[in-house]
């Protein structure tokens, strides 16, 4: 019953909607229009709201909203419904008035005036922009209050200008720039208390004509040129502070202050003239004191300057004469005028200079120049005697022409008109030599060998004539001499056995050994022992001939140190003898090696030890390898370690390199996994461990190399103070008296032991010190120079080896001769080069004993044959 009664009055409400009976859409449509124009807000939106999508309802419900918001403050949100209305009523001028409210509300009065006065005469915008104006004011007014306030009077009264009339603004704006004026004064007069007196002119400046200001301004330029004079008096720069206070003129004591400068310049200069004067240069002092005009005693001073500098000119023009340099001391007294003997010095240097030329001009073999200039001089110095020998030399050169034309009797007759003039009887002689020599050569040619023998044989030394004598000989045998040790050699006999001979010739020991073997001299008595074979059995023999040791051995060792031999017996048993033969080691080891500082390692039952030379164990034999040092320790290995140990066998160094090697009491080099380094003896390192190899130049200098597959690195380094510094040298030859040759860009120069250059690097190569001349290369040919790099013989050989006693072998054409350290030649090259040379000393032409080995014999220091002449008189 309920739901029908319900149904039934829907129906009704229905009908009577649409039959009108309700108020009108329309007439609720004005009426909200009229609440919304009363301000009646709130009215209007629930009227609009209700009206639902009549007409613009929706919008203009949008609208009321905003205005509603706009009338409670809520300007963002007010300003973002009037944005979305668009040009909707009068929602943009709505939208401007929002934010002309909004930026009144923030204190933005200059904004909201500028918003409010955009809008005219709409709503109360007029009023609303006065409103914002005297806000805007009164809001300036407090900050140039407060600006004044907080001493910043500037920005003070640029608010109290920018206020016009308003209230006291004018007023307050004149107080604030006079406030501002002493305050600017006040921090010019700080600057200035503290110094800055460019500071202090800048404030003054910008103060115009505030109280005393340009005055001020003006005072403190005066100020900073007297700081600036002030500096540079300190720094003693007294010239420009004697100008800086004299463009002061009065101010301050700046008259006084240029005077001081003056006085303190004058001063300096003396003092500098004085300073100049007692290290001897008299030019400058003389300058300097005469600059000085009346102060103080500079003008007498000045004048004893020019006497000191006129003495010191011609104390030097005649030093600069005996270095020979004859044109620079020309010069020197030429421009010393009339002081002395200048004019009559300067005269002698020309002539001196002729000298020198003519004396060049023989040097060059032009000696018919020579002869001229020589011919001009005079009686001067030595000129008529080296006239005479231009003239000598002269014919010498001409003789020495037709002997290399084979002119040989135009040559003997001009060597022999020059008597002992230098060597020309000996050429003569040898010219009159070379013609035998012919004809020797063309008689053996033609086969007239006794013509050709005895012509060879009447030659003597000359050539290789005593050698080609004695291949002619019919008493030639077939006895062969082995290499000379100091005077004797050994020689195999007809019977095929060796003895010993002498240089003379003299059989010493007949030949009666299997073998005969040399060692060197045992001490300074030039003493020496070799080794005889008998039945594979070796003896000792000393000089004597006599067989020092009986007892039969199957070799003995190949040196002698220490005043020991070592041997081995026919057990293969090791010991050592003296060198009178007496046993002072017994022949208990199964091997042994060199002594070194009193030391030498043996072997026993596979194991190394070291022993003293009293036959004593210094360690025991444990180790796998050992060796001693010149240094006291020892090197020893074990388990395949090297490492080392004192004669305590106290471990110095742990075993746990490859390899090891000494280079001092200091330093050792190690090897680990094939590179060595070097450390100290307590295992510092020193050198890393990354290069191929390491050898010694000398005892302060060593050589690592390391050669990589496309690079191959040479260092050197000195070991100084227990230091190592690394050498800038390319390249260190074998050190000679404490020398050694060292390349430097494709030249060869000489350094010493500590590393330093001592000899510049000139020389096209360069070879070994000895006996304190070194062969050099220059030109293509060699001559040789002393330690002090002076070139002291001429290059014009071929080729030059070191000098051994007394003489040094040089090389012309393939053949050899000798010269003394004067250039001499002491045996002409006739001589070939040994082609059985028995050791390097023999092939780099050495003397030993006042023999040298050349061609298939020898030559004493006279040049004359010794062998193979004595051949002959073998048994």
């Amino acid at each position: 019953m309920y739901k029908k009664l319900m149904a039934a009055s829907l129906v009704l409400m229905l009908v009577l909607a649409l039959s009108g009976c309700a108020p009108s859409n329309q007439a609720r449509y004005e009426e909200a229009q009229k609440q919304l124009a009363n301000g009646e807000y709130d009215k209007a939106i629930t009227a609009f709201r209700e009206l639902g999508e009549y007409e613009d309802s929706g919008s203009f419900l949008l609208y009321a909203g905003a205005l509603q918001l706009l009338t409670a403050g809520q300007f963002d949100e007010a300003i973002k419904n009037f944005i979305n209305l668009g040009s909707f009523k009068s929602s943009a001028k709505w939208l401007q008035y929002a934010k002309a409210s909004q930026a009144e509300a923030q204190g933005d009065y200059a904004g909201a005036q500028a918003l409010f006065l955009g809008l005219g005469l709409f709503h109360d915008s007029a009023a609303r922009a006065e409103t914002a104006r005297g806000l805007e004011q009164q809001s300036i007014y407090q900050q140039a209050s407060q600006a004044e306030a907080s001493g910043d009077y500037a920005k003070a009264q640029e608010l109290f200008i920018s206020l016009g009339d308003y209230h006291d603004s004018a007023a307050r704006a004149e107080t604030a720039r006079g406030l501002e004026q002493q305050s600017i004064y006040q921090q010019a007069d700080q600057a200035e208390a503290a110094g800055d007196f460019a500071t202090a002119r800048e404030l003054f400046v910008s103060l115009g004509d505030y109280q005393d200001s340009a005055d001020r301004a003006e005072e403190q330029n005066q100020w900073m040129v007297y700081k600036e004079a002030d500096q540079a008096e300190v720094a003693g720069d007294f010239a420009k502070a004697r100008e800086l206070f004299l463009s002061l003129n009065s101010f301050q004591d700046s008259s006084a202050r240029a005077e001081k400068q003056i006085n303190q310049q004058n001063q300096m200069i003396y003092d500098q003239a004085a300073q100049a004067e007692a290290a001897g240069d008299y030019r400058r002092a003389q300058v300097l004191f005469t600059g000085l005009g009346l102060f103080k005693d500079s003008a007498a001073r000045a004048d004893n300057a020019q006497a000191l500098e006129n003495q010191r000119v011609y104390n030097l023009a005649i030093q600069t004469a005996e270095t020979g340099d004859h044109a620079g001391a020309k010069t020197l007294f030429i421009s010393l005028g009339d002081y002395q003997d200048s004019v009559a010095r300067a005269e002698e240097q020309n002539r001196w200079m002729i000298y020198q030329e003519a004396s060049q001009a023989e040097v060059a073999e032009n000696y018919t120049r020579a002869i001229e200039l020589f011919l001009s001089l005079g009686s001067f110095y030595d000129s008529a005697a080296r006239l005479a020998g231009a003239r000598n030399l002269e014919t010498y050169q001409k003789a020495s022409q037709a002997e290399t034309n084979r002119e040989y009797d135009t040559a003997y007759e001009l060597f022999t008109g020059l008597g002992f003039f230098k060597d020309s009887a000996e050429r003569a002689k040898e010219v009159k030599s070379q013609k035998i020599y012919l004809s020797a050569d063309q008689a053996a040619k033609d086969g007239e060998y006794s013509k050709a023998f005895e012509l060879f044989i009447g030659l003597g030394g000359f050539r290789d004539s005593a050698e080609r004598a004695l291949n002619l000989s019919p008493l030639q045998d077939k006895h062969t001499v082995f290499a000379f040790m100091g005077d004797v050699a050994w020689f195999r006999g007809q019977n095929g056995m060796h003895g010993l001979l002498s240089r003379e010739g003299r059989v010493l020991i007949p030949p009666q050994f299997e073998g005969v073997r040399f060692w060197f001299n045992i001490d300074s008595s030039g003493d020496w022992l070799a080794r005889g074979v008998i039945q594979d059995s070796q003896y000792i023999i000393n000089s004597k001939g006599e067989i020092i040791h009986d007892q039969i051995t199957n070799r003995f060792s190949s040196f002698v140190t220490d005043g020991l031999i070592g041997f081995v017996n026919k057990d293969d048993k090791c010991g050592f003898i003296d060198t009178k033969g007496n046993v002072i080691i017994e022949p208990v080891w199964d091997g042994i090696g060199e002594f070194k500082n009193g030391l030498t390692y043996v072997l026993k039952d596979g194991k190394y030890g070291v022993i003293n030379t009293r036959g004593e164990l210094v360690t025991e034999c444990v180790w796998d390898d050992a060796w001693p040092t010149n240094y006291g320790m020892i090197a020893v290995k074990k388990d395949d370690k090297w490492g080392i140990i004192n004669t305590q066998s106290e471990v110095v160094m742990e075993l746990v390199w490859d390899d090891i090697g000494f280079i001092n009491d200091q330093f050792v080099c190690v090897k680990l996994n094939d590179r060595w380094g070097i450390l100290t003896v307590k295992g510092a390192v020193v050198l890393e461990l990354e290069w191929t190899s390491i050898s010694m130049c000398s005892n302060e200098i060593f050589e690592v190399n390391k050669n990589t597959k496309n690079n191959y690195q040479s260092h050197y380094y000195l070991i100084q103070n227990e230091t190592i510094t690394e050498l800038k040298w390319a390249h260190i030859d074998p050190f000679f008296e404490g020398l050694a040759s060292v390349k430097v860009n494709e030249k060869w120069g000489y350094i010493n032991t500590h590393g330093r250059l001592v000899v510049r690097p000139i020389w096209e190569e360069a070879g070994p010190f000895r006996e304190g001349l070194a062969p050099v290369k220059q030109g293509g040919k060699w001559g040789y120079i002393d330690t002090q790099g002076r070139l002291v013989i001429q290059p014009v050989w071929d080729l030059t080896g070191g000098f051994s006693e007394g003489l040094a072998m040089v090389i012309e054409d393939k053949r050899r001769g000798y010269i003394n350290p004067q250039g001499e030649v002491v045996i002409w090259p006739f001589y070939k080069e040994s082609s059985f040379a028995q050791n390097k000393d023999e092939f780099l032409g050495f003397f030993k004993g006042g023999y040298v080995k050349v061609g298939v014999g020898y030559i004493n220091t006279r040049g004359e044959i010794v062998f193979p002449r004595t051949l002959l008189k073998i048994p």
